[in-house]
């Protein structure tokens, strides 16, 4: 094995980790996501690029705020409606207040009432105690009943401490209801408002001041229309000395803002329609997978110098990329997501190529100096579970003894106990009782040498010599080993004793030392141990022995995956000798009396299979050979219902990975013979066949009958009505046989290959007949019989040849598994109008009609493997339009109604023909 081969063996990362650490990074980031872990970096990065903006490109020209104080907002009537009557003169759009102010009469909310375009809000106060409901701000006395505007608003949620979203609709009673500056923004014929309940406020290049009016100004009457004209005056309370106010992106620290200004920023985000859209989890989802494929495709294909050149590109374009897109397109791309995912990535290929590296040099190490040598050893004694095997083989070929038997010590007591056998049972002892403190086993050990002993083993000839010897190494008892010398082998015993008694030592102490070896081995496995010894996970040793396992679990997959190929596969070496051969073939070879394929040689085989003569295989061979050419024979079997296709090809390697102590002659590893079922494919042919077979007779009857009535209107005694109705008949006769040639032409166009998804026309009769067959076996066994009464002529149908005898099959089935033994399945035909109804029925056990009906019906109610199968093709059945019916009684037996399309070729026969 080269490097190359053992890199391609030793490695053990998925194929495909590309997709596996793709999909798990989406996974883990999308979920994070959803959880909310990368709110608040994204957040901080969003009020960062916020404040990057221009200051001052964009100024509130729709909106004005008037912050009033604690005793303003306590004034009457005389103030509140000089300020409304002083604003409606300077042609404000609306004005709109945060509270209802407390000291004014009902002449205050009549006039509100009277402009139309005065708007209050009503706070919606959250309780602290989770269990009760939300409650409004009371509406005051004076404005109760009135036909004022009214709408809901709250104190804005912050994430962090930091205010950046707008409340545009409540839940209130389920129903959806605007806030007030929702309210304010729709009666400014406002279109394109969010629909979401929160959105988030768009504080870009906005001054930090809202244009403000001042409240003793206004109503002193030193109001400038052209400032207020058209705008939306928001009335509310100014911050108070001692409020930490509302921090936003633009405004922290002593710089925060009252909530008449933080109402002004909804206000003006809502008029101007410029909501700043946040990614949805779906587009969060889309930029996470886009990031990873282009990472994982980027840092694959990319050396080290150019994938640090792109890290630093990337992460700098996510950042300007970002501000680009929220400046000009006022949507914000999840960031963190997009950051923490290429982050992702690129600890991942780093790892997965520093892991990479480390192991490749492992491999360089180890694969040229003890891989081969290890992969091609048997297991060593020490570490191998059958030891015991081992050791009566090495006795087995090297001392004659007639009979042997080793015993082995139990642990911690001091008896033994039978282990293996050599031309004997290990149960062919006749001394029971195992206990080595007693004879004759104590007088061995005292020998420590082979001793004779009598009625050891049972059923011994009397010539016949019994010895026990022990197995004993630096004063530990392993074992005995128990033995019977041929009357045969008598000369030889005083030469075997001494050499059994150096097989004993050398026995004794190779047990010895694998017992000391498995303790050791076992005190190094302990975590503790290497733990102390700083000991990693795994070492170069470890890794070879796992690259060992491995190899074997690939050979056992590959033979495995050879085993259950659906074709019957025999592989001979260039010199005819059987190589390699998967269970399919010796199985389809048992069929047809082939018994021994490995005594067969190529030639040999290829003749029995195909009733070449020997000399055609010869040359056929030779071709494969020589000229590396591929052969398909057709596979002749007497007397057998499956039909096969023998392809011969030469197994040749393009890249010529030879080993270099084999013979390789022609450059070939060998010729393989591969045998395909082609059962479906001759039994498509037989079905078009037998549809063309009765198509020819339907064109010569057709052909006949225009014949006998051209000879009929020669004749001169017709009458004109016999002629007039004779042509009439004769021209029908013409059309019915132009449509059939047209259809026929259809069915004729039909790939023989591709019938599996086909219609065809077929004779039902041979469908059964097959399936019939299949269940010849299980009825034999049964006592069970076929009774068809089938119509006199062949009926046919359009179906699926293959899926019809499935059905077929699986009703045959479920009748003969419910039918009493030594009954019989009746199966009658009767022809309907434009269809065939096949009866099925049994005389047997039956069941309820409504559990019949639920099996029928259902897949899932059932685990009968049939009537799952019949609930599986119903649908095709149903493309067929056909239909399956039936009816089951207790110790009535089951019936079944399969109902399908009959296949007829018009007839019009004339009146004289």
């Amino acid at each position: 094995m080269d490097l190359e081969e053992g890199n391609s063996t030793m490695d053990k990362k998925p194929r495909y980790i590309a997709v596996y650490m793709g999909f798990t990074t989406v996974l883990l980031v999308w979920v994070l996501s959803l959880a909310g872990f990368f709110n608040f970096p994204n957040n901080i990065f969003y009020d960062a690029f916020v404040k990057l903006q221009p200051a001052s490109t964009h100024n509130a020209e729709k909106v004005m705020i008037m912050e009033v104080s604690y005793d303003q907002h306590h004034q009457g009537d005389k103030e509140w409606l000089t300020i409304l009557t002083r604003l409606k003169n300077a042609g404000v759009s609306q004005v709109i207040f945060s509270f209802f102010p407390p000291m004014v009469s009902e002449n205050f909310y009549d006039t509100a009432a009277a402009m139309e375009n005065v708007i209050f809000g009503r706070q919606l106060f959250k309780p602290k105690d989770p269990t009760e409901s939300e409650q409004f701000a009371p509406i005051p006395s004076q404005a109760r009943g009135k036909q004022i505007v009214m709408a809901p608003y709250e104190i804005p949620p912050d994430h962090y401490g930091v205010h950046r979203m707008g409340r545009s609709y409540f839940n209130i009673n389920h129903q959806k209801t605007p806030s007030f500056l929702m309210e304010a923004a729709t009666k400014r014929g406002i279109h394109g408002l969010p629909e979401e309940d929160i959105f988030s406020i768009n504080f870009m290049g906005a001054m930090t001041k809202l244009p403000n009016i001042d409240f003793e100004k206004t109503l002193s009457g030193n109001v400038i229309a052209e400032l207020v004209k058209n705008r939306s005056i928001i009335i509310g309370l100014k911050k108070m000395p001692n409020s930490p106010g509302f921090q936003t992106p633009i405004h922290s620290g002593k710089n925060s803002i009252s909530l008449v200004e933080y109402h002004g920023y909804i206000l003006d985000t809502l008029i101007e329609q410029k909501p700043i859209t946040c990614s949805r989890p779906l587009t969060t989802l889309l930029f996470i997978i886009l990031i990873t494929i282009l990472g994982l495709t980027a840092y694959t294909l990319l050396n080290g110098t150019m994938a640090f050149i792109f890290t630093i590109l990337f992460f700098v374009a996510s950042f300007v990329l970002n501000w680009f897109i929220l400046s000009y397109t006022l949507f914000w791309p999840p960031l963190f997501e997009i950051i923490i995912t290429e982050a992702i990535v690129i600890n991942f290929i780093f790892l997965r190529t520093y892991v990479s590296k480390t192991e490749f040099l492992k491999k360089m190490i180890l694969a040229r100096s003890n891989q081969m040598q290890k992969h091609f050893l048997p297991t060593g004694f020490y570490a191998s579970k059958d030891y015991w095997t081992s050791v009566i083989n090495m006795v087995n070929q090297t001392l004659n003894l007639e009979r042997v038997i080793f015993l082995e010590k139990v642990r911690n007591d001091h008896r033994v106990k039978e282990i293996i056998a050599l031309n004997t049972s290990i149960k062919d002892i006749e001394e029971r009782r195992r206990d080595y403190e007693r004879t004759p086993y104590s007088t061995a050990i005292e020998e420590n040498s082979p001793i004779q002993i009598k009625s050891y083993f049972k059923k011994v000839k009397k010539e016949d010599e019994q010895y026990i010897v022990p197995l004993i190494f630096e004063g530990q008892i392993q074992g005995f080993w128990a033995f019977v010398i041929s009357s045969s082998n008598a000369d030889e015993i005083n030469n075997l004793l001494p050499a059994i008694q150096r097989f004993a030592l050398e026995i004794a102490e190779i047990l010895y030392k694998r017992a000391k070896w498995r303790i050791a081995q076992a005190g190094k496995k302990k975590v503790i141990n290497k733990i102390l010894r700083l000991e990693a996970k795994e070492n170069l040793y470890q890794e070879v022995s796992n690259t060992i396992r491995m190899l074997g679990r690939r050979l056992s997959v590959l033979d495995l995956v050879f085993n259950s190929l659906a074709s019957a596969i025999v592989l001979y070496d260039i010199f005819g000798q059987v190589t390699h051969i998967n269970e399919g073939m010796i199985q389809t070879l048992k069929k047809i009396n082939i018994t021994t394929p490995f005594k067969m040689s190529a030639l040999d085989l290829a003749v029995q299979l195909t009733n070449h003569s020997t000399e055609e295989i010869r040359n056929l061979l030779n071709q494969i050979i020589l000229n590396h050419d591929n052969v398909n024979l057709p596979v002749n079997i007497t007397n057998h219902k499956k039909a096969y296709m023998l392809t011969i090809r030469p197994l040749i390697d393009e890249k010529k990975n030879f080993l270099k102590d084999e013979a390789y002659p022609f450059d070939l590893h060998g010729i393989l013979f591969e045998m395909n079922d082609v059962t479906d494919i001759k039994d498509f042919i037989s079905l078009k066949a037998d549809f063309f077979q009765r198509s020819n007779a339907r064109l010569k009857d057709g052909v006949e009958s225009i014949t006998n009535a051209c000879m009929m209107l020669e004749e001169n005694d017709m009458v004109a009505d016999e002629k007039k109705d004779l042509v009439k008949s004769l021209k029908g006769k013409k059309e019915d046989m132009i449509d059939f040639m047209n259809e026929l032409d259809d069915y004729m166009g039909k790939d023989i290959f591709s019938e599996n998804r086909q219609l065809f026309p077929i004779i039902i009769m041979k469908i059964l007949t097959a399936a019939m067959g299949s269940m010849g076996e299980e009825a034999a066994k049964r006592q069970l019989i076929f009774d068809v009464k089938p119509d006199t002529m062949p009926n046919m149908t359009i179906a699926n040849p293959l899926d019809l005898k499935k059905i077929f099959t699986s009703l045959l089935f479920i009748l003969l598994q419910d039918a009493y033994e030594e009954t019989t399945i009746h199966i009658k035909v009767e022809s309907r109008k434009n269809h065939l109804l096949y009866i099925l029925y049994n005389s047997g056990y039956g069941m309820p009609d409504e559990d019949f009906q639920r099996y029928l019906s259902s897949k899932h109610l059932t685990d009968s493997k049939a009537f799952k199968t019949l609930h599986e093709m119903l649908p095709t059945l149903k493309r067929w339009k056909g239909e399956l019916t039936g009816k089951s009684g207790v110790g009535d037996g089951i019936e079944f109604h399969l109902r399908l399309i009959e296949f007829k070729e018009r007839r019009r026969t004339p009146r004289h023909a």
